[in-house]
């Protein structure tokens, strides 16, 4: 038999919770010996394995001004996106996230609305980090009192790519008027 882990062993490890297996557990069945896997899941997981030989398409000015790390950063982002997972970019505070985050939404111009959720003390530094490096983004902040955010959220375009910024405590608050958003 060849290398790889027992599929007991691995089977061990796995939540089963529901019926089907969640992608980030089912990368541990990657290396196991017992079972084939099939073309599809196997592509998917050499994407994940190889993200920093993924392409990106930021703008001439965005693309100037990344620093390697946060490039691999829009790369990692960029290859969940494409593969249809969530993820989390996590560092240190004051490497850039803002900026790698507007680097990767800016590659979606097409589509729906993207909401970011940010404590209330940085709502305007997105917005202001979006005109400095993202001008043609359009940005839209949900704070003021809450009858003017209810009608900003309700004016929300679900096919319109506009790029709305909430507080943590706004969204909250205002969690049920985002239910069909």
């Amino acid at each position: 038999e060849g290398e790889g882990k027992d599929l007991r062993k691995i089977l061990d490890d796995i939540d089963f919770k529901s019926k089907r297996i969640p992608i980030y557990q089912s990368l541990k069945l990657v290396d196991c010996k017992d079972i084939d896997l099939g073309e599809r899941i196997m592509t998917l997981f050499g994407s994940l394995q190889k993200y920093e030989d993924s392409e990106i398409h930021v703008s001439e000015s965005l693309g100037k001004i990344l620093r390697p790390y946060q490039v691999i950063g829009v790369k990692w982002l960029t290859t969940l996106k494409e593969n249809h997972l969530s993820g989390i970019l996590a560092d240190d505070m004051g490497l850039g996230k803002t900026l790698e985050m507007i680097a990767f939404l800016s590659q979606y111009k097409e589509g729906g609305p993207n909401l970011i959720v940010t404590p209330k003390s940085l709502t305007f530094n997105w917005e202001d980090e979006f005109r400095k490096f993202d001008p043609e983004s359009e940005v839209v902040v949900l704070t003021a009192d809450p009858a003017t955010r209810k009608a900003k959220i309700a004016a929300i375009d679900n096919q319109k790519n506009v790029n709305y910024i909430i507080s943590y405590d706004s969204l909250r608050l205002d969690l049920d008027l985002f239910k069909d958003k």
